[in-house]
């Protein structure tokens, strides 16, 4: 159905759907996908605020956010969900342009970053032969969180909404039985069973209840939320919250998906839809290598030390060129060998091998830096992983951190949509962009901010990064 324009809207919560606010001043909603909660800070006027609408401007309201689609007689036709949240904050200002509440908050994983978990409790203590089913399950379900998508695609559906045939998805139960504490002095201990929903996408390889763990319970001083992305890190998986409110992701960066959006900025000016665009090279804090060292094994006497390897694809592989044309890494046998400087740090300790190394990454980007003649070695302890497995989705998942700012596009679009469908991270760019040199590569949302100003108008800033750049390894 065509629409003729696009707003942002916010909404009192489930049982209030026509409690909306429409007429902002300014707002500003930030998503990373490498951050827990995605943020919102919003200013309407009170000329704009009913005596209805005050009455849910309270912290801890649940609140939601649409982009909605209008005719062309501003009538609604349809909204995409792009964030279910809570209110932290109402600030109710007044100067001589007027009286303005200033709303801000996080999404639903705001609870579990403010609340800390009992390192004593029998509730979340488990042993092994417990899966990670039965982690999540029980952290989550304590703030009513009993859906799982075990895929991305769902999720993008129902935010861009793009037409994503394929994302059909088989719901499976799980059941949670775990220890709760009736008396903390006493040993006396009843059970409690919680029933969550995983839904799985066809063509992944894992579920929650496949993944057998190790004994582990929560450290001192860490929140609900530390304690879940370090249990997920073992597994080479991170979480972010489905946009309507429906249950979380767990999962990875969706890699192989057809890019859904394009940026364009050609010198003779056809089809350019970019505001402001930068490119951003930061070789500053950029390793030639990670050598990692962990503990696996059950005891504190019977630990024993594994090491794996990562060498940085952007300044640590050597780069074949004919003609000036980058040919990419070399590679004999299966074996890509790293720089010579690199390989000599390598082989310094016995029997140590690299990760295979990203080879789109090194042919496409390493162009853009200058390998260092003594090779910047970052030396690092995991005293999480508990096998080596563990171990080198640790260090990809580290190498990714330095990564993910080496190289960087900073554009400024307008408007919240591209071609009907509304702007997500995990998704894929295609860039052509002559004045940077970028000719129809693909890149991937990092983080986006939805922004509303008097001086810019409606726009939204995006950040991309190299496809592939964000590593955890296989789940």
């Amino acid at each position: 159905m065509a629409f003729a324009s696009t707003r942002l809207a916010l909404q009192f919560g489930d049982q209030n759907p026509g409690v909306v606010v429409l007429n902002w001043e300014d707002y500003s909603y930030d998503s990373d996908f490498m951050t827990p909660c995605d943020a919102f800070s919003m200013r309407v006027g009170d000329q704009s605020v009913t005596p209805e609408m005050r009455k849910f401007m309270q912290g801890g309201q649940q609140i939601k956010l649409f982009v909605q689609f209008l005719d062309v007689e501003g009538n609604l036709l349809f909204q995409n969900p792009v964030f279910t949240g809570f209110l932290d904050k109402v600030d109710q200002s007044t100067d001589r342009n007027g009286t303005f509440f200033t709303l801000s908050g996080r999404n639903i994983l705001g609870p579990l970053c403010d609340s800390g978990i009992d390192p004593w409790s029998n509730a979340y203590k488990f042993a092994e032969g417990q899966t990670l089913g039965d982690v999540m399950g029980k952290v989550f379900a304590t703030f009513g969180i009993t859906n799982f998508y075990l895929t991305d695609a769902k999720n993008r559906q129902i935010t861009t909404g793009v037409n994503k045939a394929t994302a059909k998805l088989s719901q499976q139960t799980i059941t949670v039985t775990t220890p709760s504490d009736i008396l903390k002095d006493k040993p006396t201990t009843t059970t409690t069973t919680e029933v969550i929903t995983q839904w799985i996408d066809p063509t992944n390889t894992y579920d929650l209840g496949a993944k057998s763990l190790k004994k582990l319970q929560p450290l001192h001083n860490e929140t609900f939320m530390q304690f879940v992305e370090r249990n997920l890190q073992r597994f080479n998986l991170h979480c972010w919250t489905m946009s309507d409110g429906s249950g979380v992701v767990i999962g990875q960066p969706d890699y192989l998906q057809e890019p859904l959006f394009k940026i364009t900025n050609r010198f003779n000016g056809v089809d350019n839809n970019v505001i402001t665009g930068r490119l951003e090279i930061d070789y500053s804090s950029q390793p030639s290598l990670i050598i990692a060292k962990g503990f696996q094994g059950g005891g504190d006497f019977n630990n024993t030390r594994i090491r794996t390897c990562k060498v940085n694809e952007f300044i640590g592989y050597p780069v074949l060129n004919d003609n000036g044309d980058t040919i990419g890494p070399i590679t004999v046998g299966g074996v890509t060998t790293p720089r010579p400087e690199v390989d000599k740090v390598i082989k310094q300790f016995k029997g140590l091998k690299p990760i295979e190394p990203n080879i789109d990454l090194a042919t496409n980007y390493a162009i853009y830096f200058t390998p260092p003649a003594v090779p910047r070695t970052l030396f690092w302890e995991d005293a999480k992983s508990r096998t080596l497995h563990q171990l080198e989705g640790a260090v990809r998942r580290k190498m990714s951190e330095f990564q993910s700012k080496a190289l960087k596009l900073h554009y400024t679009v307008q408007d919240h949509v591209q071609n009907g469908l509304v702007w997500k991270h995990n998704t894929i760019v295609t860039v052509t962009d002559e004045t940077l040199g970028i000719l129809g590569q693909a890149f991937w949302v990092l983080s986006l901010s939805f922004k509303k100003s008097r001086s810019r108008g409606t726009t939204t800033d995006l950040v991309l990064i190299p496809v592939g750049t964000i590593q955890f390894g296989p789940p």
